[in-house]
């Protein structure tokens, strides 16, 4: 983690040295290259793709090493890889870590949003789980990371509602516990060769304007974060051994789309101003591609 950090603490500092840089300013962006031709877009890609390898190839290493050093025979897992990967426990585990964090930020008395979970497609019978080969960390870090959003883009659009407003719920959705803000919406499709989990939020969206700059490494809707020394010395965020902040690096949708696309999926967000934000994560299920491995050229 401490890479991403000083990644982000250089990104926050060259935006206050030069606040004209391209991505910066609304004025700027109309005149920009293309994110995905950016050079410090390309960069910072090829340089986590770098480090998710990196993490699988020693990871796994030293999860099959110890697996055999101790005699510990497991139907579950092979390394890392998790031939039964279960996706519902996976979005819950995901859900209690980005609910943790909002916790921390927000703290005791402000309301947070239900997160309800849907599964539709091809549903197993009762009882049966919904299950495919994946890396769970992978994709628990993906959702951890939409999830966070989903969280602070709620909470602060409707941050004024402390009560339910008797309005047509055409416009507004509330749970029938009484929360007076509108549920997170979690919808898992399971598919032949794909699987799609929808992260759904009414946390008034994004500017069409903003659309391009959603996966830019310099691009956040919060304010920036200046890491801590705990931050610096501790595990991966949302792990459940640390708090860390809830946005403010402008890495939670570049760094998802990244795990995805390594092994054959895809991060896509669409957005409503004034309503909401929905974000798509595609899984491959029948795992017939090879890892992302490509990087393209940097100017």
């Amino acid at each position: 983690m401490l890479d991403l950090i000083l990644a982000s603490l250089g990104i926050n500092e060259l935006k206050l040295r030069d606040p004209t840089a391209p991505i910066y300013s609304i004025a700027n962006r109309l005149f920009m290259s293309p994110v995905p031709s950016n050079p410090l877009q390309l960069f910072l890609d090829s340089f986590n793709r770098g480090r998710i390898g990196i993490f699988l190839l020693i990871g796994h290493h030293v999860s099959v090493l110890h697996s055999f050093k101790n005699g510990i025979v497991s139907d579950n897992k092979v390394g890392i890889i998790d031939p039964k990967c279960d996706i519902l426990d996976c979005v819950a585990k995901s859900v209690q870590s980005a609910h943790r964090v909002a916790r921390h930020h927000y703290g005791p008395q402000q309301p947070l949003p239900d997160v309800a979970t849907f599964v539709v497609g091809e549903v197993p019978e009762q009882g049966e789980k919904v299950t495919f080969p994946y890396i769970s960390s992978f994709l628990h870090k993906i959702l951890f990371e939409l999830l966070k959003n989903s969280y602070r883009a709620v909470v602060e659009h409707h941050h004024h509602r402390t009560t339910i407003i008797p309005i047509s719920t055409t416009t507004f959705t509330t749970t029938s516990s009484g929360n007076p803000l509108p549920d997170i919406k979690i919808i898992v499709c399971v598919g032949k060769e794909d699987i799609t989990i929808k992260v759904s939020d009414e946390g008034g969206g994004i500017p069409l304007a903003h659309s391009p700059l959603v996966h830019s490494y310099m691009f956040t809707t919060a304010s920036p974060v200046t890491p801590s020394i705990g931050m610096m010395t501790s595990s991966e965020l949302g792990s459940g051994r640390d708090i860390g902040p809830i946005a403010g690096f402008g890495y939670g949708i570049p760094i998802s789309s990244l795990y995805a696309e390594y092994l054959g999926g895809k991060v896509h967000v669409e957005s409503m101003e004034g309503w909401g934000t929905d974000a798509f994560v595609y899984l491959n299920r029948i795992g017939n591609v090879v890892e992302a491995l490509h990087d393209e050229e940097i100017p």
